[in-house]
């Protein structure tokens, strides 16, 4: 697959900044929607600072409220366009974690979904060697697109799994309202794990 490479000088600035510090492990999701995968990860892990960033308005503002109501210092949300952000804001080799739950599959748009776009390389560069990055998705041809294309970035599979309401264990919990929905109608929910190569 022949990559594009993003300009980033021509990205507009985000609104929002962070200050990244060494000492701290960060998780970034994106797309975080009213934050229920969010708001779990960050109670389940208070050693990592989890940035949340979504496009919505009402859906940041929400998560937003949910977060100041459950009193969590470790979740940073910024209502902003995550390519923008990340581009802007993330020094490279920086982040631990990576989420994409349930993103726009755009069957229509090649262009325009992930492992396609300008933006994944730089989002790869950002990932710390060893760091895991979670696609989450209920369509089989993106996840299809997914394994066919990700050796050509610094990231080798770890995992894949096939949710179905039928496999699931007694205490699994949905990660994202989308998920608990496509569970619902029987629909399988794939999820796959990536770790970032490299020298640690």
């Amino acid at each position: 697959m022949k990559l594009r490479e993003l300009n980033i000088a021509k990205l507009p600035k985000p609104k929002n900044t962070h200050e990244f510090l060494s000492s701290e492990k960060y998780s970034l999701e994106i797309g975080a929607g009213v934050g229920l995968h969010a708001i779990r990860f960050a109670q389940e892990n208070p050693d990592f600072t989890h940035i949340a960033i979504e496009r919505t308005t009402n859906k940041a503002l929400k998560m937003k409220g949910r977060s100041e109501s459950h009193k969590l210092s470790n979740l940073i949300v910024h209502q902003d366009d995550a390519i923008n952000w990340v581009a802007h804001n993330c020094p490279d080799s920086s982040l631990d974690k990576v989420f994409l739950l349930y993103p726009n599959p755009n069957p229509k748009n090649k262009a325009a979904r992930w492992i396609h776009m300008p933006f994944f390389a730089t989002l790869v560069a950002k990932m710390k060697p060893g760091a895991s990055l979670v696609l989450a998705t209920n369509m089989d041809f993106y996840q299809s697109e997914f394994l066919e294309n990700y050796q050509t970035f610094e990231i080798e599979l770890k995992s894949k799994k096939t949710i179905h309401k039928n496999n699931l264990s007694e205490d699994y919990r949905p990660l994202t309202h989308f998920e608990k929905k496509y569970l619902a109608r029987s629909e399988n929910c794939y999820h796959l794990e990536f770790i970032k190569t490299g020298a640690l």
